[in-house]
Order: structure tokens, then C-alpha cells, then sequence
């Protein structure tokens, strides 16, 4: 194929597509109109859900706002109810001691991974992140100052964590591991002789 058409008619050549390849989101959006073109096309690369929303938590938001209780910003931290709420279920349901004023509510798991991520890093600190990766990491990392260490995981191993990788990539300078399962955007699940092996070397 010498060149591809967007929906606005505009002719992108594989040329253009790969100098575009440098800003992911440039290329994303170049790639999501040539797609538009293909019928029944599916994006793989989001999760945006396709579902209702379910009613409850319909007849929760419209009660809030009959109730005006929109009208006041809720404390950064997050209601101090959701908090209780959140901190009770992972006492209950996860055996984690933690109290409401050791929860703090966000955005979602990209705002409060890279909180954390502010938190942790000071500048030249390094942080351990297995790969293939979710590259909004990669921004939270240089806006911190840190320092990305790729830990590399394989398809054959169903993209499962090795300790001993792990291990090998830590240096005087580490301050942290990335861990989340199932990984975004392989799905592998670290296994739990992975997990316990990766504490192991935390310990050490």
C-alpha cells in the first residue's frame, strides 16, 4: 500500500505515518481517522465502556442534586463517607488495616497512579517499570524527575513478572517498582509465586 485516505479526504502515506510514529498522539489521531473509514471497525485501543449506566447509580446522582449536595466542592481528600466506606471494604474484603484518613479518593487509577508517582520519585531516583507499558508512566516519571528502568516481560511467558529480571535491574539508585496486574495493554497477570518472589526481593 503506497498511501491511505482519511475521512476528511485527506491522502497519509506510510512515510507520513511513520514520522508521525515520535508523538503518540499525533499518531493516534491519524491512525483513528484512517479507521474511520472501515466499517465496523473496532478500537482496541481504550476501554471506553459500552454499557448503561446502571440505574442506582442514576437515582444516586439525580438524589445529589435534588439535594444541592453539588453545590459544595467535596474535600480534595474525597467525602469523608466514601473514604469510611472504601476503607471498611478493604478491611473486610482485602485484610488491609487502614483507617478513612489513610484513603485518598481521585480520578480514577491514571490521577492516582501518578500522584503516587509525585510522592515517591525525587529527581534521579529510579523506577522499575515491566514492559510493554502503559506510556502515560513515562510522562509522570519525567515530570517527577525520575528515572524509567524497563524491566522486560515476554509473550512466552504470558508476560508474567520474573523476579530474577526484577532483581537484575535494581541498582543503588531504585526507589520503586511499578506493579499492575492485569498490565496495561498486555492483560498478563503476574502469578503469585511471581508476586511472592518480587516481595522477597523487596525485602532483601
Amino acid at each position: 500500500m503506497t498511501s491511505s485516505t482519511s475521512s476528511g479526504g485527506t491522502t497519509v502515506t506510510p512515510e507520513e505515518l511513520r514520522a508521525l510514529a515520535s508523538d503518540g498522539t499525533k499518531l493516534r489521531y491519524a491512525l483513528m481517522e484512517l479507521a474511520a473509514q472501515i466499517p465496523d471497525a473496532i478500537a482496541l485501543g481504550r476501554g471506553d465502556p459500552d454499557l448503561d449506566t446502571p440505574a442506582h447509580v442514576i437515582a444516586a446522582a439525580e438524589a445529589a442534586i435534588r439535594d444541592g449536595r453539588t453545590d459544595i466542592p467535596a474535600p480534595v481528600a474525597g467525602l469523608p463517607e466514601l473514604r469510611e466506606a472504601i476503607a471498611a471494604k478493604l478491611r473486610r474484603d482485602n485484610g488491609i488495616g487502614v483507617e478513612a484518613d489513610g484513603v485518598l479518593v481521585t480520578s480514577g487509577g491514571q490521577e492516582a497512579l501518578y500522584l503516587l508517582i509525585q510522592a515517591l520519585l525525587d529527581p534521579d531516583d529510579e523506577i522499575l517499570v515491566p514492559d510493554p507499558r502503559y506510556t502515560s508512566y513515562d510522562e509522570a516519571i519525567a515530570q517527577a524527575g525520575g528515572t524509567m528502568v524497563l524491566v522486560p516481560t515476554m509473550p512466552e511467558d504470558g508476560f508474567d513478572l520474573n523476579p530474577e529480571v526484577v532483581e537484575r535491574a535494581i541498582t543503588p539508585r531504585t526507589k520503586a517498582l511499578l506493579l499492575v496486574t492485569p498490565s496495561n495493554p498486555t492483560g498478563g497477570i503476574v502469578q503469585p509465586d511471581s508476586l511472592r518472589g518480587i516481595a522477597d526481593v523487596a525485602r532483601r
